[in-house]
């Protein structure tokens, strides 16, 4: 689902809100399903109306063309479609989905499910994390994502499957707390001072996990394996260097200090 480029007066009062700065994007939930299956079932329920009132006139008819006819085929039918556009109706309305919405901002990000609200400004954001543990997605197994945001005043903000765009959404936000943070971090590294990320550090020497040291003439290539980040080694024989996306900090961060250095290594 592509950022909307056109920005309702929602984003702009909830940026004032907030202190957010200004509105730079937004993502939100489609209803067009629900608005077309509604239709639908309206012209059912709206077709079994008429069948019922005719072949209902038909009773009270003193014309006796097909009377007969159009009264046994009206009630019966107009009922049936009439109580099949009513259940549907009403199923449709109670299984409605919420009406998710996220704006991101120059300051910060807000995130709406129906009307309630979390948002938090950038310079707020105490760390970033990110899980992801399998499920099951229809017929097909995969790996569900959450995306969470510790704010300053210890409230969790979580960005999960349960938004349909929660991956775009997600994203964004790494890539606005990379971009304020990742300096930092590289004026830290180039000092020759390990940058921190919890127990897991990366300095000049290599990668630590705070029990193993992998220096980075030895790292062959880093990648995702479900829920870990594992450091492969030049020597295949030796094992591989995993650490769990959950004992990251700010692993958006991690992920990009790691890229830079091994980027300038090459």
């Amino acid at each position: 689902m592509a950022p909307l480029k056109r920005l309702p007066a929602e984003a702009y009062q909830l940026a004032e809100a907030y202190q957010l700065g200004t509105p730079t994007t937004i993502y939100r939930s489609s209803s067009m399903k629900m608005i077309l299956a509604l239709l639908l079932y309206l012209i059912i329920a709206s077709l079994g109306a008429v069948f019922f009132l005719v072949g209902l006139a038909m009773i009270f008819s003193s014309r006796a063309d097909n009377r007969l006819l159009l009264i046994g085929l009206g009630l019966p039918v107009g009922l049936i479609f009439l109580g099949i556009g009513i259940v549907a109706i009403n199923s449709a309305l109670k299984n409605r989905k919420p009406n998710f919405r996220g704006y991101i901002c120059t300051d910060g990000f807000v995130h709406l499910k129906d009307n309630n609200v979390e948002a938090v400004r950038w310079d707020q954001i105490q760390r970033a994390g990110r899980s992801v543990s399998e499920g099951t997605n229809g017929r097909d197994s995969s790996n569900m994502i959450t995306y969470t945001v510790l704010t300053a005043g210890r409230t969790t903000i979580n960005i999960d499957s349960e938004i349909p765009y929660y991956q775009k959404l997600g994203t964004a936000i790494e890539q606005e707390i990379t971009r304020r943070r990742l300096p930092q971090a590289i004026a830290t590294y180039k000092t020759g001072m390990p940058v921190f990320f919890g127990s897991v550090s990366i300095g000049p020497q290599g990668v630590s996990n705070g029990k193993e040291m992998l220096p980075w003439t030895e790292i062959r290539n880093v990648s995702l394996v479900g829920d870990k980040i594992r450091f492969n080694r030049k020597n295949p024989s030796l094992p591989s260097l995993d650490i769990p996306l959950s004992e990251i900090p700010d692993v958006c961060v991690f992920e990009a200090l790691v890229a830079e250095i091994l980027s300038g290594q090459r």
